[in-house]
């Protein structure tokens, strides 16, 4: 499962890089997401969740967070929805 993760997240990287920097302009913006989208694919790769910088309580310093960004947020998003829409508190 995990290293079928990591080619999904490598490939949604490496996609969202190659159009950043063929498209250029306002583009480059997307290096931001797919450099988060990289992360996660070290994390799959074998890295473990170490490369989030979580601490022992869960919580994850602010640099973590904000390089991560992207892809948390979105992953928020989705818990969100699925909390909503199956009614778990």
């Amino acid at each position: 499962m995990a290293r079928a993760a990591s080619v999904v997240f490598f490939v949604l990287a490496g996609l969202t890089a190659w159009f950043a920097v063929s498209v250029g302009g306002w583009a480059w913006g997307l290096l931001w997401p797919a450099a988060s989208l990289f992360g996660v694919v070290i994390a799959y790769a074998g890295a473990r969740p170490g490369v989030f910088g979580k601490r022992q309580d869960g919580s994850m310093r602010l640099v973590n967070v904000v390089l991560l960004l992207p892809f948390l947020g979105l992953t928020w998003m989705v818990w969100g929805a699925q909390r909503r829409l199956t009614g778990e508190a």
